[in-house]
């Protein structure tokens, strides 16, 4: 799967239906940290996957790391390296980082169908981003390298081979 690469998107099956309980508390008091509670609207704009013809390097090479900022992303981008057939997918995508609190939610769309809505704590280690979903269902959501410069996040995806950016509003 190719949703986002990424913990956020790599779990995008799971991703409808965030909501209603407290069990999902990150800091123990009854609905103050259920991030399900208050995930975003989807307000990016409908971007097509792109193609890269070039062999993937691997995420490592590419993922520079960098202070991520606390805000709101809009996806750009969502580029393929080599694939074997011409991806043909409409995407729109928000985040929104909390670098205080170390959380990140997210909204996705797939060709017009929600494929993630999900809340994630996180934690950096030079050029990676571990992430951990905490609702709609807790469970681990990996280890992906990343970049962020100048107010774009980019996400590397060594399964499928693929970058996934942000653009901070």
């Amino acid at each position: 799967m190719t949703y986002f690469k990424l913990a956020f998107v790599t779990l995008g099956a799971l991703a409808i239906g965030c909501g209603g309980s407290d069990s999902n508390s990150v800091d123990g008091n009854s609905g103050s940290g259920n991030l399900c509670a208050s995930l975003p609207q989807n307000t990016g704009g409908t971007i097509t996957d792109s193609v890269d013809s070039s062999a993937w390097p691997g995420g490592a090479s590419l993922g520079m790391g960098g202070a991520i900022e606390s805000g709101t992303f809009h996806q750009t981008q969502h580029i393929y390296y080599s694939p074997a057939s011409t991806p043909n997918h409409m995407w729109s995508g928000t985040l929104v980082v909390d670098t205080g609190a170390g959380t990140i939610l997210s909204n996705v769309a797939k060709d017009g169908a929600t494929v993630q809505m999900m809340g994630e704590t996180y934690t950096t280690t030079g050029n990676q981003i571990t992430l951990d979903v905490v609702c709609p269902q807790a469970m681990s959501g990996g280890t992906f390298y990343y970049t962020y410069a100048g107010g774009t996040l980019t996400f590397y995806a060594d399964m499928d081979k693929t970058a996934t950016v942000f653009q901070k509003q």
